[in-house]
C-alpha cells in the first residue's frame, strides 16, 4: 500500500536549517557547466497541439515541461519549451533562472535554443549567466547557501520558442542516500505537454501519496530498475490566490519518499542531532 506523510518536506527543511546554522559553511565556487544531455533519459510522445490562447496568461505558455529523475545517479533533468504569444511575454518569458547549492550540487546546462521561423539560434554560453546568492534571511543570521544562475535572453520576439535543458546532479549528504521529493504535474501557466519520470533501483522501496487529482503513474520494471511515468496534455493553470496560507498548494502533485514512517525520520534526525542528556540546573528534568 502506498503511504506517505504530509508535512514531511517542511519538517526536513527545518531540520536542515538547524544543521546548517550550527555547522561551518564551506565556500564552493558556483559555476554553470556546459555538457551534453545524459544518456539515461526516457523518451516521450511527440505532441504539437496548441492550447487555446484564451487560457494563456503572462504572454507565454509552455509547449513542454519535462522532468526526469534518476534517483541512484542523484540527477534531476529538466527540459522546457516556452512559446511567446504576445509582447507581454517577451519580458516575462525571456528569463531562465535555476537555483542550486554548489556545496553538493552541480549544474550542467545542455542547450538554450531560440526557435524563430522554425530556425534554431544557439544561445548557450557560460558567460551569459549571472550567478547571484539567494540569501534572504541574513538579517536572522540564517545562511541559505543556494545560488541562482540567471540568463536573460536578448532579442526575443513574439512568436519565438525558447527551448532549454539542464541537469542538477548531487544530493544533500545529510540524508544518507535517502530520497524524498515533490513531483509536480500542474503549474501556474498553461502547459500543452507535461512529461515526468522517476527511475530508481528495484530494491529501493518508494512510498508515494498523490494530491489534488494527480494520476497514478505507469510503472515498468527492467534491468533491475523501476520507472514511474506521468504524461499529461493541455493542462490548465492552477488557481492562485495571494491570500492563501503558505502551506496550501492547489497544484496536482505527488509526494515521494523512501522513509516508511515517522519513526525512521526521528531516528535519522537524532543521528545527526544527538540529544544531550546531561543538562543540569533549572533546565534539568
Amino acid at each position: 500500500m502506498d503511504t506517505c506523510f504530509p508535512g514531511f518536506a517542511k519538517f526536513i527543511t527545518g531540520l536542515i536549517l538547524i544543521i546548517f546554522i550550527t555547522a561551518p559553511a564551506q565556500a564552493v565556487e558556483p559555476v554553470v557547466h556546459i555538457l551534453p544531455k545524459p544518456a539515461w533519459l526516457s523518451s516521450y510522445k511527440p505532441y504539437s497541439q496548441m492550447p487555446s490562447l484564451r487560457t494563456v496568461e503572462d504572454g507565454y505558455f509552455f509547449e513542454l515541461i519535462e522532468h526526469q529523475v534518476e534517483v541512484e545517479k542523484q540527477a534531476d533533468y529538466h527540459h522546457c519549451i516556452r512559446r511567446i504569444v504576445s509582447e507581454t511575454g517577451i519580458q516575462d518569458g525571456s528569463e531562465i533562472n535555476v537555483s542550486f547549492d554548489p556545496s553538493y550540487e552541480r549544474l550542467n546546462f545542455h542547450d538554450i535554443i531560440v526557435w524563430r521561423d522554425n530556425k534554431p539560434q544557439n544561445r548557450l554560453k557560460a558567460s551569459a549567466f549571472k550567478i547571484v546568492a539567494d540569501e534572504k534571511d541574513l538579517s536572522n543570521f540564517i545562511y541559505q547557501g543556494t545560488y541562482s544562475a540567471i540568463c536573460i535572453l536578448a532579442d526575443i520576439r513574439k512568436g519565438d520558442r525558447i527551448e532549454y535543458s539542464y541537469t542538477i546532479s548531487g544530493r544533500n549528504p545529510v540524508f544518507n542516500n535517502k530520497y524524498s521529493n515533490f513531483l509536480y504535474f500542474q503549474w501556474f501557466q498553461t502547459v500543452a505537454h507535461q512529461y515526468t519520470s522517476l527511475i530508481f533501483s528495484s530494491v529501493r522501496k518508494i512510498n508515494m501519496k498523490l494530491f489534488n487529482d494527480a494520476s497514478k503513474p505507469v510503472v515498468t520494471n527492467a534491468n533491475g530498475s523501476t520507472k514511474y511515468e506521468w504524461e499529461n496534455f493541455q493542462l490548465k493553470p492552477a488557481a492562485y490566490n495571494e491570500n492563501e496560507p503558505g502551506w496550501f498548494d492547489a497544484r496536482s502533485y505527488a509526494q515521494i519518499s523512501d522513509y516508511s514512517n515517522w519513526g525512521e525520520v526521528t531516528n535519522w534526525a537524532l543521528s545527526i542531532n544527538t540529544a544531550k542528556n546531561n543538562v543540569k540546573g533549572e533546565l534539568a528534568i
